[in-house]
Protein backbone atom coordinates (compact mmCIF):
# COMPACT_ATOMS: atom_id res chain seq x y z
CA UNK A 1 0.00 0.00 0.00
CA UNK A 2 1.32 3.56 -0.72
CA UNK A 3 1.92 5.74 1.35
CA UNK A 4 -0.69 8.82 1.54
CA UNK A 5 2.12 11.61 1.90
CA UNK A 6 3.31 10.06 -1.18
CA UNK A 7 0.09 9.78 -3.02
CA UNK A 8 -0.62 13.60 -1.96
CA UNK A 9 2.65 14.81 -3.27
CA UNK A 10 2.17 13.03 -6.20
CA UNK A 11 -1.47 14.77 -6.64
CA UNK A 12 -0.01 18.38 -6.33
CA UNK A 13 2.58 17.52 -8.82
CA UNK A 14 0.16 16.12 -11.32
CA UNK A 15 -1.76 19.56 -10.50
CA UNK A 16 0.99 22.27 -10.94
CA UNK A 17 1.99 20.67 -14.40
CA UNK A 18 -1.33 19.44 -15.50
CA UNK A 19 -2.23 21.48 -18.81
CA UNK A 20 -5.21 23.36 -19.16
CA UNK A 21 -7.80 21.38 -21.52
CA UNK A 22 -8.66 23.72 -23.31
CA UNK A 23 -9.93 22.95 -27.17
CA UNK A 24 -8.60 23.30 -30.51
CA UNK A 25 -8.10 27.25 -31.53
CA UNK A 26 -11.99 28.40 -32.44
CA UNK A 27 -14.00 26.30 -29.93
CA UNK A 28 -16.06 29.23 -28.68
CA UNK A 29 -16.91 29.89 -24.85
CA UNK A 30 -18.96 32.57 -24.06
CA UNK A 31 -17.66 34.47 -20.06
CA UNK A 32 -19.64 37.21 -20.46
CA UNK A 33 -23.22 38.57 -21.78
CA UNK A 34 -26.10 36.93 -22.37
CA UNK A 35 -28.03 36.73 -18.68
CA UNK A 36 -31.23 38.31 -17.93
CA UNK A 37 -29.55 40.98 -14.90
CA UNK A 38 -29.00 44.93 -15.94
CA UNK A 39 -25.72 46.39 -14.75
CA UNK A 40 -27.53 48.63 -13.35
CA UNK A 41 -29.34 46.63 -10.81
CA UNK A 42 -25.63 45.13 -9.27
CA UNK A 43 -22.70 45.48 -7.57
CA UNK A 44 -21.08 42.41 -8.51
CA UNK A 45 -21.89 39.54 -10.20
CA UNK A 46 -21.36 36.89 -12.37
CA UNK A 47 -20.53 38.03 -15.93
CA UNK A 48 -22.47 35.68 -17.41
CA UNK A 49 -25.45 36.57 -15.58
CA UNK A 50 -25.63 40.18 -17.33
CA UNK A 51 -27.09 42.05 -20.20
CA UNK A 52 -24.29 43.06 -22.09
CA UNK A 53 -24.15 45.81 -24.76
CA UNK A 54 -20.40 45.42 -25.90
CA UNK A 55 -19.14 48.24 -27.72
CA UNK A 56 -15.22 47.49 -26.54
CA UNK A 57 -13.23 44.77 -24.66
CA UNK A 58 -9.76 45.17 -24.25
CA UNK A 59 -7.13 43.20 -21.74
CA UNK A 60 -7.07 45.10 -18.25
CA UNK A 61 -3.52 45.65 -16.34
CA UNK A 62 -4.85 43.13 -13.57
CA UNK A 63 -5.49 39.87 -16.21
CA UNK A 64 -9.24 40.41 -16.22
CA UNK A 65 -10.90 42.51 -18.77
CA UNK A 66 -12.69 46.10 -19.30
CA UNK A 67 -16.08 46.29 -21.56
CA UNK A 68 -17.66 49.16 -22.58
CA UNK A 69 -20.96 49.57 -24.20
CA UNK A 70 -24.56 50.96 -23.91
CA UNK A 71 -24.05 53.37 -20.80
CA UNK A 72 -21.58 51.22 -18.34
CA UNK A 73 -18.29 50.33 -18.11
CA UNK A 74 -17.36 47.16 -16.46
CA UNK A 75 -14.28 45.39 -14.97
CA UNK A 76 -14.26 41.58 -15.74
CA UNK A 77 -11.64 40.15 -12.86
CA UNK A 78 -10.00 36.46 -13.65
CA UNK A 79 -12.70 34.88 -11.23
CA UNK A 80 -15.54 35.60 -13.25
CA UNK A 81 -17.26 38.68 -11.75
CA UNK A 82 -18.03 41.71 -13.75
CA UNK A 83 -18.37 45.39 -11.23
CA UNK A 84 -19.53 48.73 -12.52
CA UNK A 85 -16.71 50.94 -12.89
CA UNK A 86 -18.95 53.73 -14.40
CA UNK A 87 -22.23 54.79 -15.94
CA UNK A 88 -24.75 52.13 -15.64
CA UNK A 89 -27.71 54.03 -14.48
CA UNK A 90 -30.61 55.03 -17.02
CA UNK A 91 -30.65 58.40 -15.48
CA UNK A 92 -28.57 61.24 -14.41
CA UNK A 93 -26.32 64.21 -14.98
CA UNK A 94 -22.64 64.09 -16.34
CA UNK A 95 -21.37 63.98 -13.04
CA UNK A 96 -18.60 65.97 -14.16
CA UNK A 97 -15.81 65.65 -10.86
CA UNK A 98 -17.62 63.40 -8.98
CA UNK A 99 -17.75 59.46 -8.45
CA UNK A 100 -18.22 58.11 -11.77
CA UNK A 101 -20.86 55.35 -10.13
CA UNK A 102 -23.04 58.12 -10.36
CA UNK A 103 -22.36 59.56 -13.47
CA UNK A 104 -24.35 59.52 -17.14
CA UNK A 105 -22.26 57.84 -19.85
CA UNK A 106 -23.79 58.47 -23.15
CA UNK A 107 -22.75 55.88 -25.87
CA UNK A 108 -19.74 54.59 -24.05
CA UNK A 109 -17.41 52.93 -26.71
CA UNK A 110 -13.90 52.79 -26.78
CA UNK A 111 -12.06 52.01 -23.50
CA UNK A 112 -8.36 51.88 -22.75
CA UNK A 113 -6.31 51.88 -19.44
CA UNK A 114 -2.90 53.43 -18.59
CA UNK A 115 0.17 52.06 -16.37
CA UNK A 116 -1.71 54.13 -13.19
CA UNK A 117 -4.82 51.94 -13.84
CA UNK A 118 -6.38 55.92 -15.36
CA UNK A 119 -9.37 54.91 -17.53
CA UNK A 120 -9.97 56.86 -20.81
CA UNK A 121 -13.38 56.32 -22.16
CA UNK A 122 -14.67 57.43 -25.65
CA UNK A 123 -18.58 58.62 -25.55
CA UNK A 124 -20.49 60.11 -28.11
CA UNK A 125 -19.08 63.86 -28.44
CA UNK A 126 -16.35 63.48 -25.94
CA UNK A 127 -13.59 61.53 -24.48
CA UNK A 128 -13.98 60.96 -20.68
CA UNK A 129 -11.03 60.01 -17.91
CA UNK A 130 -11.66 57.84 -15.32
CA UNK A 131 -9.00 58.41 -12.35
CA UNK A 132 -8.38 55.52 -9.95
CA UNK A 133 -9.62 57.09 -7.25
CA UNK A 134 -12.97 56.94 -9.47
CA UNK A 135 -13.62 60.40 -9.97
CA UNK A 136 -14.59 60.81 -13.65
CA UNK A 137 -13.97 64.31 -15.88
CA UNK A 138 -14.21 64.91 -19.25
CA UNK A 139 -10.70 65.76 -21.00
CA UNK A 140 -11.61 66.53 -24.95
CA UNK A 141 -15.01 67.11 -27.23
CA UNK A 142 -17.63 68.87 -26.39
CA UNK A 143 -16.67 72.07 -28.10
CA UNK A 144 -17.73 73.48 -31.70
CA UNK A 145 -14.47 73.25 -33.46
CA UNK A 146 -12.53 71.21 -35.28
CA UNK A 147 -9.16 70.43 -34.85
CA UNK A 148 -7.34 72.13 -37.39
CA UNK A 149 -5.44 69.43 -39.69
CA UNK A 150 -1.97 71.05 -40.24
CA UNK A 151 -1.49 70.09 -36.37
CA UNK A 152 -2.19 73.69 -34.60
CA UNK A 153 -2.58 73.04 -30.97
CA UNK A 154 -6.36 73.22 -29.84
CA UNK A 155 -7.70 73.14 -26.56
CA UNK A 156 -9.25 70.13 -26.06
CA UNK A 157 -12.48 71.01 -24.27
CA UNK A 158 -13.42 73.59 -27.55
CA UNK A 159 -12.79 70.92 -29.73
CA UNK A 160 -15.36 68.87 -31.56
CA UNK A 161 -15.35 65.17 -31.73
CA UNK A 162 -16.90 62.02 -33.02
CA UNK A 163 -14.35 59.73 -31.12
CA UNK A 164 -14.43 56.00 -32.58
CA UNK A 165 -11.69 54.55 -30.73
CA UNK A 166 -8.44 55.07 -28.11
CA UNK A 167 -5.17 54.03 -27.87
CA UNK A 168 -2.10 54.42 -25.71
CA UNK A 169 0.70 56.06 -27.94
CA UNK A 170 4.62 54.77 -27.49
CA UNK A 171 5.20 58.47 -25.71
CA UNK A 172 2.02 57.90 -23.10
CA UNK A 173 -0.21 60.34 -25.22
CA UNK A 174 -3.47 59.67 -26.01
CA UNK A 175 -4.50 58.36 -29.26
CA UNK A 176 -8.00 59.28 -30.94
CA UNK A 177 -9.09 57.84 -34.03
CA UNK A 178 -11.67 60.60 -35.10
CA UNK A 179 -14.65 60.06 -37.29
CA UNK A 180 -15.92 63.45 -37.30
CA UNK A 181 -14.66 65.25 -41.15
CA UNK A 182 -11.47 64.19 -42.52
CA UNK A 183 -9.37 64.96 -38.80
CA UNK A 184 -8.45 61.12 -39.23
CA UNK A 185 -5.99 60.90 -36.14
CA UNK A 186 -5.57 63.02 -33.30
CA UNK A 187 -3.38 63.22 -29.60
CA UNK A 188 -4.09 64.32 -26.76
CA UNK A 189 -1.06 65.10 -24.67
CA UNK A 190 -1.22 66.03 -20.99
CA UNK A 191 -1.07 69.89 -21.43
CA UNK A 192 -4.86 69.12 -22.09
CA UNK A 193 -3.56 70.59 -26.03
CA UNK A 194 -5.47 68.43 -29.00
CA UNK A 195 -3.68 68.11 -32.25
CA UNK A 196 -3.92 66.44 -35.43
CA UNK A 197 -1.60 63.88 -36.39
CA UNK A 198 -0.68 64.38 -40.01
CA UNK A 199 1.04 62.00 -42.50
CA UNK A 200 5.16 62.18 -42.26
CA UNK A 201 6.77 61.33 -45.40
CA UNK A 202 5.52 59.74 -48.26
CA UNK A 203 2.46 57.78 -47.10
CA UNK A 204 -0.05 55.23 -49.17
CA UNK A 205 -3.59 57.10 -49.82
CA UNK A 206 -5.51 54.05 -48.09
CA UNK A 207 -3.80 55.14 -44.54
CA UNK A 208 -5.20 58.72 -44.33
CA UNK A 209 -8.92 59.73 -43.79
CA UNK A 210 -11.56 58.89 -41.05
CA UNK A 211 -10.20 56.34 -38.71
CA UNK A 212 -12.30 53.52 -37.07
CA UNK A 213 -9.87 51.87 -35.74
CA UNK A 214 -6.94 51.76 -32.96
CA UNK A 215 -4.46 49.30 -31.57
CA UNK A 216 -1.02 49.53 -30.05
CA UNK A 217 1.47 47.62 -31.82
CA UNK A 218 5.30 46.99 -30.93
CA UNK A 219 6.49 50.53 -31.59
CA UNK A 220 3.84 52.04 -32.76
CA UNK A 221 -0.13 51.92 -33.68
CA UNK A 222 -2.01 49.66 -35.96
CA UNK A 223 -5.01 51.95 -37.54
CA UNK A 224 -7.88 50.88 -39.46
CA UNK A 225 -9.30 53.45 -42.14
CA UNK A 226 -11.72 53.19 -44.65
CA UNK A 227 -9.41 50.10 -47.21
CA UNK A 228 -6.35 49.29 -45.27
CA UNK A 229 -5.25 48.59 -41.60
CA UNK A 230 -1.77 50.33 -41.79
CA UNK A 231 1.16 50.92 -39.47
CA UNK A 232 1.98 54.40 -38.02
CA UNK A 233 5.50 54.55 -36.12
CA UNK A 234 6.84 56.27 -33.50
CA UNK A 235 8.16 58.97 -35.92
CA UNK A 236 4.77 59.25 -37.32
CA UNK A 237 5.69 57.39 -40.95
CA UNK A 238 2.62 55.31 -42.10
CA UNK A 239 2.89 52.50 -43.98
CA UNK A 240 0.21 49.78 -45.23
CA UNK A 241 0.05 46.94 -42.92
CA UNK A 242 -3.25 44.82 -44.88
CA UNK A 243 -4.56 44.83 -47.73
CA UNK A 244 -3.11 42.57 -50.36
CA UNK A 245 -2.98 39.02 -48.85
CA UNK A 246 -4.17 36.04 -50.22
CA UNK A 247 -6.03 33.86 -51.06
CA UNK A 248 -8.46 36.07 -52.86
CA UNK A 249 -11.53 35.68 -50.61
CA UNK A 250 -8.76 37.14 -47.65
CA UNK A 251 -8.14 39.98 -49.62
CA UNK A 252 -8.85 43.25 -46.81
CA UNK A 253 -11.77 46.06 -48.63
CA UNK A 254 -14.19 48.30 -46.85
CA UNK A 255 -14.90 45.87 -44.36
CA UNK A 256 -11.56 45.92 -42.70
CA UNK A 257 -11.11 46.59 -39.47
CA UNK A 258 -10.59 46.33 -35.65
CA UNK A 259 -6.94 45.43 -35.45
CA UNK A 260 -5.07 43.83 -32.57
CA UNK A 261 -1.70 42.63 -31.43
CA UNK A 262 -1.12 39.07 -30.28
CA UNK A 263 1.43 37.42 -28.38
CA UNK A 264 4.70 36.66 -30.39
CA UNK A 265 3.72 39.91 -33.06
CA UNK A 266 1.16 38.17 -34.78
CA UNK A 267 -2.10 40.29 -35.33
CA UNK A 268 -5.50 39.67 -35.58
CA UNK A 269 -8.00 41.80 -37.75
CA UNK A 270 -11.84 41.50 -38.47
CA UNK A 271 -13.89 41.54 -41.42
CA UNK A 272 -17.28 42.42 -40.36
CA UNK A 273 -19.93 40.32 -41.65
CA UNK A 274 -24.03 41.51 -42.41
CA UNK A 275 -27.14 40.15 -41.97
CA UNK A 276 -26.52 37.09 -44.12
CA UNK A 277 -22.95 36.82 -43.75
CA UNK A 278 -21.14 36.12 -40.55
CA UNK A 279 -17.79 38.33 -39.47
CA UNK A 280 -14.25 36.52 -40.41
CA UNK A 281 -11.20 36.77 -37.99
CA UNK A 282 -7.95 36.66 -39.62
CA UNK A 283 -4.78 36.05 -37.97
CA UNK A 284 -1.81 37.71 -39.92
CA UNK A 285 1.53 35.94 -39.34
CA UNK A 286 4.83 35.38 -40.77
CA UNK A 287 6.84 37.30 -42.82
CA UNK A 288 6.47 37.82 -45.85
CA UNK A 289 2.90 38.23 -43.65
CA UNK A 290 -0.04 35.94 -44.98
CA UNK A 291 -3.48 35.81 -43.52
CA UNK A 292 -5.03 32.93 -42.33
CA UNK A 293 -8.78 32.37 -40.90
CA UNK A 294 -9.58 31.75 -37.38
CA UNK A 295 -12.51 29.56 -37.16
CA UNK A 296 -15.45 30.76 -34.86
CA UNK A 297 -17.80 27.51 -34.49
CA UNK A 298 -21.29 29.06 -34.19
CA UNK A 299 -22.32 25.59 -33.78
CA UNK A 300 -26.25 26.38 -31.98
CA UNK A 301 -25.37 24.51 -28.89
CA UNK A 302 -22.79 27.04 -26.82
CA UNK A 303 -23.08 29.82 -29.50
CA UNK A 304 -26.21 30.82 -31.58
CA UNK A 305 -26.26 30.06 -34.95
CA UNK A 306 -26.78 33.66 -35.70
CA UNK A 307 -23.62 35.26 -34.30
CA UNK A 308 -21.55 37.30 -36.38
CA UNK A 309 -18.95 39.13 -34.62
CA UNK A 310 -18.32 42.48 -35.02
CA UNK A 311 -15.80 43.19 -32.13
CA UNK A 312 -12.65 41.96 -31.39
CA UNK A 313 -10.62 41.92 -28.56
CA UNK A 314 -7.51 40.11 -26.72
CA UNK A 315 -7.42 38.73 -23.64
CA UNK A 316 -4.19 39.18 -21.07
CA UNK A 317 -3.59 35.28 -22.14
CA UNK A 318 -3.33 36.05 -25.41
CA UNK A 319 -6.41 33.89 -26.14
CA UNK A 320 -8.85 36.16 -28.78
CA UNK A 321 -12.52 37.98 -27.60
CA UNK A 322 -15.38 38.42 -30.16
CA UNK A 323 -18.67 39.63 -29.14
CA UNK A 324 -21.76 40.12 -31.36
CA UNK A 325 -22.78 42.98 -29.01
CA UNK A 326 -24.83 40.79 -26.82
CA UNK A 327 -22.27 38.11 -25.58
CA UNK A 328 -18.71 38.40 -25.55
CA UNK A 329 -17.00 34.99 -26.77
CA UNK A 330 -13.29 33.64 -25.79
CA UNK A 331 -11.32 31.09 -27.99
CA UNK A 332 -9.08 29.76 -25.82
CA UNK A 333 -5.14 29.63 -26.05
CA UNK A 334 -3.18 26.48 -25.38
CA UNK A 335 -2.93 27.77 -21.58
CA UNK A 336 -5.74 30.14 -21.02
CA UNK A 337 -6.48 32.29 -17.80
CA UNK A 338 -9.62 32.66 -17.95
CA UNK A 339 -12.66 30.13 -16.85
CA UNK A 340 -14.72 28.77 -19.16
CA UNK A 341 -17.28 26.13 -19.45
CA UNK A 342 -19.27 24.94 -22.97
CA UNK A 343 -20.99 21.70 -23.77
CA UNK A 344 -19.97 18.74 -26.05
CA UNK A 345 -21.81 16.20 -28.29
CA UNK A 346 -22.11 13.28 -25.89
CA UNK A 347 -23.44 9.92 -26.17
CA UNK A 348 -27.79 9.16 -25.02
CA UNK A 349 -26.38 8.09 -21.36
CA UNK A 350 -24.02 10.92 -20.80
CA UNK A 351 -23.35 14.86 -21.06
CA UNK A 352 -20.28 15.71 -22.19
CA UNK A 353 -18.40 19.00 -20.87
CA UNK A 354 -15.41 21.17 -21.65
CA UNK A 355 -13.50 23.81 -19.80
CA UNK A 356 -10.97 26.05 -19.60
CA UNK A 357 -9.74 25.33 -16.22
CA UNK A 358 -10.22 22.38 -13.65
CA UNK A 359 -13.15 22.67 -11.25
CA UNK A 360 -16.84 21.57 -10.18
CA UNK A 361 -19.67 21.56 -12.17
CA UNK A 362 -23.05 21.79 -11.01
CA UNK A 363 -25.96 20.67 -13.96
CA UNK A 364 -29.92 21.60 -13.27
CA UNK A 365 -32.08 20.06 -16.28
CA UNK A 366 -35.22 21.36 -16.11
CA UNK A 367 -37.90 19.65 -18.95
CA UNK A 368 -40.18 16.97 -18.97
CA UNK A 369 -38.81 16.34 -15.26
CA UNK A 370 -36.07 18.06 -13.13
CA UNK A 371 -32.43 16.76 -12.61
CA UNK A 372 -29.38 18.10 -10.84
CA UNK A 373 -25.73 16.51 -11.80
CA UNK A 374 -22.95 16.98 -10.35
CA UNK A 375 -19.01 16.67 -12.23
CA UNK A 376 -15.65 17.22 -11.48
CA UNK A 377 -13.81 18.50 -14.46
CA UNK A 378 -9.96 17.06 -13.43
CA UNK A 379 -8.38 17.94 -16.39
CA UNK A 380 -10.83 19.99 -17.92
CA UNK A 381 -13.23 17.16 -19.61
CA UNK A 382 -16.08 15.17 -17.82
CA UNK A 383 -18.75 12.98 -18.44
CA UNK A 384 -21.77 13.09 -16.22
CA UNK A 385 -24.08 10.00 -16.36
CA UNK A 386 -27.62 10.95 -16.87
CA UNK A 387 -30.09 9.42 -14.11
CA UNK A 388 -31.65 5.90 -15.10
CA UNK A 389 -35.39 7.44 -15.24
CA UNK A 390 -34.74 10.40 -16.99
CA UNK A 391 -37.61 11.27 -19.08
CA UNK A 392 -36.55 11.62 -22.94
CA UNK A 393 -37.62 14.81 -24.90
CA UNK A 394 -35.88 18.64 -24.84
CA UNK A 395 -34.18 19.90 -21.74
CA UNK A 396 -32.64 23.41 -20.53
CA UNK A 397 -29.26 22.68 -19.17
CA UNK A 398 -27.58 25.45 -17.07
CA UNK A 399 -24.02 24.51 -15.96
CA UNK A 400 -22.33 26.36 -13.18
CA UNK A 401 -18.49 25.90 -13.14
CA UNK A 402 -16.28 27.43 -10.00
CA UNK A 403 -12.29 26.22 -10.05
CA UNK A 404 -10.20 25.74 -6.96
CA UNK A 405 -8.86 29.15 -7.39
CA UNK A 406 -12.56 30.66 -6.83
CA UNK A 407 -13.63 31.60 -10.42
CA UNK A 408 -17.44 31.34 -11.15
CA UNK A 409 -18.65 30.79 -14.72
CA UNK A 410 -21.89 29.36 -16.23
CA UNK A 411 -23.01 28.18 -19.47
CA UNK A 412 -26.61 27.17 -20.83
CA UNK A 413 -28.10 25.17 -23.78
CA UNK A 414 -31.22 23.66 -24.66
CA UNK A 415 -30.62 19.52 -25.63
CA UNK A 416 -32.87 16.70 -26.47
CA UNK A 417 -31.59 13.94 -24.05
CA UNK A 418 -32.99 10.40 -23.27
CA UNK A 419 -32.55 8.84 -26.87
CA UNK A 420 -35.71 9.43 -28.20
CA UNK A 421 -37.64 12.71 -30.22
CA UNK A 422 -40.67 13.46 -28.45
CA UNK A 423 -43.74 14.80 -30.29
CA UNK A 424 -43.64 17.91 -27.99
CA UNK A 425 -39.42 18.10 -28.28
CA UNK A 426 -39.95 18.49 -32.17
CA UNK A 427 -42.89 21.09 -31.84
CA UNK A 428 -40.39 23.36 -29.49
CA UNK A 429 -37.68 23.01 -31.18
CA UNK A 430 -39.35 24.31 -34.64
CA UNK A 431 -39.94 28.02 -31.96
CA UNK A 432 -44.17 28.08 -33.18
CA UNK A 433 -46.75 27.16 -30.84
CA UNK A 434 -48.45 23.88 -31.03
CA UNK A 435 -52.22 24.16 -31.11
CA UNK A 436 -55.16 22.75 -32.48
CA UNK A 437 -56.90 24.34 -35.06
CA UNK A 438 -59.62 25.23 -33.58
CA UNK A 439 -58.04 26.89 -30.91
CA UNK A 440 -56.23 28.70 -33.47
CA UNK A 441 -59.12 30.23 -35.06
CA UNK A 442 -59.95 31.45 -31.90
CA UNK A 443 -56.57 33.75 -31.07
CA UNK A 444 -56.62 34.96 -34.69
CA UNK A 445 -57.07 38.50 -33.86
CA UNK A 446 -57.77 41.39 -36.65
CA UNK A 447 -56.15 40.51 -39.80
CA UNK A 448 -53.03 39.25 -38.35
CA UNK A 449 -53.01 35.43 -39.18
CA UNK A 450 -52.09 32.84 -36.59
CA UNK A 451 -49.19 29.86 -37.87
CA UNK A 452 -49.37 26.48 -35.41
CA UNK A 453 -48.08 23.48 -35.08
CA UNK A 454 -51.63 21.36 -35.07
CA UNK A 455 -50.17 18.28 -35.53
CA UNK A 456 -47.02 15.58 -35.76
CA UNK A 457 -45.73 12.03 -36.24
CA UNK A 458 -43.30 10.18 -35.00
CA UNK A 459 -42.05 7.79 -37.46
CA UNK A 460 -39.21 6.41 -35.41
CA UNK A 461 -37.18 7.62 -31.80
CA UNK A 462 -35.50 9.91 -33.78
CA UNK A 463 -37.53 11.54 -36.10
CA UNK A 464 -40.57 13.32 -35.75
CA UNK A 465 -42.56 15.18 -38.76
CA UNK A 466 -44.73 18.43 -37.95
CA UNK A 467 -47.00 19.64 -40.07
CA UNK A 468 -47.58 23.78 -39.51
CA UNK A 469 -51.07 25.40 -40.84
CA UNK A 470 -51.87 29.40 -40.83
CA UNK A 471 -55.43 30.76 -40.05
CA UNK A 472 -56.51 33.66 -41.62
CA UNK A 473 -59.24 35.55 -40.50
CA UNK A 474 -59.81 36.21 -44.29
CA UNK A 475 -59.41 32.51 -45.15
CA UNK A 476 -62.78 30.43 -45.15
CA UNK A 477 -59.93 27.26 -43.34
CA UNK A 478 -56.36 27.10 -42.51
CA UNK A 479 -54.16 25.56 -44.91
CA UNK A 480 -50.46 23.72 -44.37
CA UNK A 481 -47.40 26.15 -44.96
CA UNK A 482 -45.48 22.85 -44.85
CA UNK A 483 -44.09 19.87 -42.97
CA UNK A 484 -40.77 19.54 -41.25
CA UNK A 485 -38.65 16.60 -40.66
CA UNK A 486 -36.97 16.53 -36.99
CA UNK A 487 -33.87 14.30 -36.75
CA UNK A 488 -32.24 13.76 -33.89
CA UNK A 489 -28.42 12.41 -34.42
CA UNK A 490 -26.65 10.20 -32.60
CA UNK A 491 -24.54 12.76 -31.01
CA UNK A 492 -27.67 14.98 -29.38
CA UNK A 493 -27.36 17.53 -32.39
CA UNK A 494 -30.82 18.03 -33.94
CA UNK A 495 -31.89 19.33 -37.68
CA UNK A 496 -34.90 19.89 -39.77
CA UNK A 497 -35.54 19.55 -43.08
CA UNK A 498 -39.11 20.93 -44.66
CA UNK A 499 -41.17 19.25 -47.35
CA UNK A 500 -44.13 20.67 -49.54
CA UNK A 501 -47.47 19.88 -48.26
CA UNK A 502 -48.77 16.71 -50.16
CA UNK A 503 -52.11 16.25 -50.53
CA UNK A 504 -54.48 17.21 -47.50
CA UNK A 505 -51.30 17.57 -46.03
CA UNK A 506 -50.34 14.07 -45.38
CA UNK A 507 -46.78 12.84 -43.78
CA UNK A 508 -44.92 11.20 -45.96
CA UNK A 509 -41.68 9.03 -44.46
CA UNK A 510 -39.92 9.48 -47.92
CA UNK A 511 -40.75 12.68 -48.57
CA UNK A 512 -39.24 14.90 -51.43
CA UNK A 513 -37.26 17.50 -49.82
CA UNK A 514 -37.60 21.07 -50.73
CA UNK A 515 -34.12 21.58 -48.80
CA UNK A 516 -31.02 20.49 -47.34
CA UNK A 517 -30.80 19.66 -43.49
CA UNK A 518 -30.37 22.44 -41.10
CA UNK A 519 -29.23 22.44 -37.76
CA UNK A 520 -31.57 23.63 -34.92
CA UNK A 521 -30.60 26.25 -32.92
CA UNK A 522 -30.59 24.76 -29.78
CA UNK A 523 -29.05 27.99 -27.76
CA UNK A 524 -31.41 30.41 -29.02
CA UNK A 525 -34.56 27.69 -27.57
CA UNK A 526 -32.66 28.05 -24.16
CA UNK A 527 -32.89 31.64 -24.48
CA UNK A 528 -36.67 31.47 -25.10
CA UNK A 529 -37.63 28.90 -22.74
CA UNK A 530 -35.81 31.85 -20.02
CA UNK A 531 -38.20 34.40 -21.11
Amino acid sequence: MRHPLGLLLLAVAVAMIWPASAGAEGEAYVIAGGGRVRPADIASAPATELRLAVESVIAAHDGGLLIAGGDVVLRMSVLGRASRVAGGLPHGDRGEGGPALTAHLRSAGAVTEAADGTLFVATDRTVRRIAPDGTIMTVAGGGPLYPPPLGEPLPALYSKLAPTALALGPDGSLWIADDEEDSGLLTLSADGLLRAVAPVGPSDDRCVGRAGSLAPSAGGLLVGFAYAVCRVDAAGVRTVFAGDFRPAELVLGRIAERPVALPGGDVALLRTGSSTTPGTILRVTGSPPHAVRVPLQADGVNLPLSFSAYELGVAADGGLLASDGKELVYLAPERPGLAALRFEPGSRRSLALRSTLPGHVRLRLDGPQTAHLTATLGGGVGHPRLPGRLRPGLYRIVGDLRTPSGARTTARTALVLGGTLTDRAAARVLGLPRLPLARAAGRTRDENPVIAIDRCRRWSRTRVDCRSMEHDQGEPRPYCLSLQAVQLSTDGTVTSRPYDCPARGAFLLRPHFTHAAVPVDLRAIAERWRG
